[in-house]
């Protein structure tokens, strides 16, 4: 008897400071559909602005992401896991063609863009485009340190390490139809907005490949906490008023709530204002930004889509993690709606269309095995 060897996909690891997430999928002859969903919150201090701190209780918790999904049953030990964003890098680059090597050109370039040395470093890179006088390459790198500490740490876990990724390639490939069977026949440029619990991370894509990312110090958990210590309310209580509360209504019945809620976003919109200006003006060949869209837990917010929409002209959508599922386009909705029907078989009724798109990079994650096996 023959074997798929894609018959148990890779789980869609995201490890992040305050949660555990996992996405194993399984493809059809014509769609994907999810064969696993599972997330575990971590307290405060296990893992600190991307550093494992209390490996023993991290890998606890992964051995209880893995053994209670929330949906469905995990089928492998075999992991795509994404590297702390906050300590990782990823630029495209240019370098001036010459006769000696790639490899050898991409070692000396690399370290004038990161401020550690190539010992200190574990980098990719792939070559996107050449032309006469360049080549252009995207480049990524993470401190050895950390890479070390995940890897130990997983390996303790019992799980084998597929991959490990940086968090903006495992969004694009979530949310951009580029990235999937789509792929050079589509050439649009795309500001993507990851509001997180701990930081927001903002990534230009353009012609089918990353230009840059940033992050910034903006978090749908701080909003939250400051709410609920303005108000003296719980945190669950706060959360329900951060995403009902409207940033398109003046006239919002709790002012500390809009308060709040306006300072943040103030600081989010000046960012984004400097980054597509620095885009504009640095990349002007490439044309305008077609789109900006938004994904992680923060992008629940009701009307902020439509507020940033009106700020920048530029239309504004929530990123939709079913994107490169191939399905139709037109039965993607009724998708969505069939898998979280009250007869599917999700066992924590938690799952529900907000809190899918807080998947968004474990989904990527799970589609890099999927789209290897496609393409």
């Amino acid at each position: 008897m023959f074997f798929n060897r894609y018959l148990n996909y890779p789980i869609g690891l995201d490890i992040s400071d305050l949660s555990l997430k996992a996405v194993q999928l399984d493809k059809g002859r014509s769609s994907i559909k999810f064969q696993a969903i599972s997330k575990v919150d971590l307290p405060e201090g296990y893992i600190v602005n991307g550093e494992i701190i209390n490996k023993e209780m991290v890998i606890k918790s992964i051995h209880k992401l893995l053994s209670n999904p929330r949906y469905g049953k995990i089928t492998t030990n075999e992991v795509v896991v994404c590297l702390p964003e906050t300590k990782t890098f990823i630029k495209l680059i240019e370098i001036e063609r010459s006769l000696k090597p790639l490899s050898s050109l991409i070692k000396n370039e690399i370290i004038k863009y990161i401020p550690l040395t190539i010992d200190e470093i574990y980098y990719d890179w792939q070559l996107i485009s050449e032309d006469s006088l360049y080549s252009y390459v995207l480049i990524g790198a993470s401190p050895k340190n950390i890479v070390d500490d995940y890897i130990l740490v997983l390996n303790e876990a019992h799980l084998s390490v597929s991959a490990l990724e940086i968090e903006p390639i495992s969004i694009c490939r979530a949310l951009l139809n580029e990235e999937g069977k789509n792929k050079n026949e589509i050439s649009n440029n795309y500001c993507l907005v990851d509001i997180g619990a701990r930081r927001t991370g903002i990534i230009i894509y353009s012609k089918n490949t990353i230009l840059f990312s940033s992050s910034l110090p903006i978090s749908g958990n701080e909003i939250t906490k400051k709410i609920a210590e303005n108000l003296n309310i719980s945190k669950i209580e706060a959360e329900k008023l951060k995403i009902n509360a409207s940033l398109n209504n003046n006239d919002i019945k709790n002012s500390d709530v809009n308060k709040i809620l306006t300072g943040m976003f103030n600081i989010l919109i000046k960012k984004l204002k400097e980054i597509i200006n620095f885009y504009n003006n640095e990349y002007e060949d490439r044309g305008a930004i077609n789109k900006i869209i938004l994904c992680g837990g923060g992008a629940n917010m009701a009307d902020i889509d439509k507020k940033i929409s009106s700020i920048f002209s530029i239309n504004t959508i929530l990123g939709n993690c079913f994107e490169n599922f191939s399905i139709k386009n037109k039965n993607k909705d009724n998708y969505i709606k069939n898998f979280l029907k009250d007869s599917a078989p999700i066992y924590d009724k938690t799952i529900n269309k907000e809190k899918l798109e807080t998947y968004t990079t474990a989904v990527g994650l799970a589609l890099r095995e999927i789209f290897i096996d496609e393409f």
